[in-house]
């Protein structure tokens, strides 16, 4: 199983606060049966160029790795979760920003009531200007995004859909499972930022079995695994 959004990296961002924390974390996610986990911190363009957000980033990757060098936890694939604004085109590259550099990049949209036109303009641009799969985080938490026609389209543009698992032990249970019937694979994720956020997580993965089947979740393992991870 595949991770594709945590917030693990120690001392990073909003997330594991140290690498003893950061080190359960992963540990706890082995024991789930994950041999996949994307690091996907945050990454706000007002905040900071894309050139220091990466510098920050290997650093902390380096202390995670060193640590976890004789530990069984799952392989690790260093991304980001980059929340979009018309100021992220201001860095020249983006492709530190996707996963392992892969092109695939997950992407949080701002808060709005409804898809805005800016919204659109600049997924297009990540889309058909840079060349990137844009993978929408956590969709659950947009009421616009659980419509299965604006989701159609953004699918048909290539962007891909990541769902939060505890999601499905949530009041978006059912339109999740509609849309999983309707054919939408996605990658799923924690999004854990503490050993709290999975305490849980075997219920949660089962009522996402439960929701759409073993068969399904399979299926979004491993497409997740071949075409974001790419490995």
């Amino acid at each position: 199983m595949v991770d594709f959004h945590t917030h693990i990296l120690p001392n990073f961002d909003d997330g594991a606060e140290d690498v003893k924390a950061s080190v359960k974390m992963l540990s706890a996610l082995k024991a789930a049966g994950f041999d996949r986990v994307v690091l996907s911190s945050h990454y706000y363009s007002n905040a900071c160029a894309a050139e220091d957000f990466v510098k920050g980033r290997q650093y902390a990757f380096d202390k995670l790795k060193a640590a976890v060098a004789n530990e069984d936890v799952p392989k690790l694939h260093l991304g980001a979760e980059v929340y979009l604004t018309s100021l992220i085109f201001n860095n020249e590259d983006l492709i530190p920003l996707t996963v392992d550099g892969s092109g695939v990049m997950l992407t949080e949209l701002p808060y709005d009531k409804k898809f805005s036109a800016t919204t659109r303009e600049n997924i297009e641009k990540l889309v058909y200007n840079h060349g990137l799969t844009v993978v929408l985080a956590h969709i659950e938490r947009y009421p616009f995004l659980l419509d299965k026609g604006l989701l159609g389209e953004l699918y048909s543009m290539g962007c891909r859909a990541q769902v939060n698992i505890e999601a499905f032990c949530g009041r978006h249970r059912r339109k999740l499972k509609k849309l999983a019937d309707k054919g939408f694979l996605f990658a799923f994720g924690t999004d854990a930022h503490s050993m709290d956020d999975l305490d849980c997580i075997n219920d949660y993965l089962e009522a996402a079995e439960k929701a759409v089947g073993k068969d399904y979740l399979n299926s979004a393992f491993a497409y997740t695994k071949e075409k974001l991870i790419r490995c």
